[in-house]
């Protein structure tokens, strides 16, 4: 049995009134949905990675799902930044996974996007 979700499980019995705490495989999937759940509507700051994007001179769009394996959509992007500095010329489409920046791009820079993993 893996103990990390026990203490909850035990909760949950206790709340339904239970004789037993309910260790089976239906309420770990039930915990396991719950905790995907939580941590698919909060932005926790331990699951932002960073992904170096070297565009093409000239495109303006790039989809963050085919560059990052391990993009959120539904939680997006945290920060850019160019060097040292934070960029805020771009945009983000309704659908949050297209990227893109106001300016034209020469292809000769790079641009630090801090995301959050799935």
């Amino acid at each position: 049995m893996i103990t990390t979700p026990l203490p909850i499980l035990n909760s949950v019995s206790r709340r339904l009134k239970e004789f037993s705490t309910d260790t089976s495989n239906i309420r770990i999937g039930y915990f396991n949905d719950a905790l995907k759940y939580i941590f698919s509507i909060h932005k926790w700051g331990w699951s932002r990675k960073k992904y170096t994007l070297t565009p093409n001179a000239g495109v303006q769009e790039y989809d963050l799902t085919s560059k990052i394996t391990d993009y959120s959509p539904g939680r997006g992007i945290w920060e850019i930044y160019s060097g040292n500095n934070k960029f805020i010329d771009f945009y983000l489409r309704p659908d949050n996974k297209t990227i893109v920046f106001k300016n034209a791009l020469n292809g000769t820079e790079s641009y630090d996007i801090w995301y959050y993993a799935e």
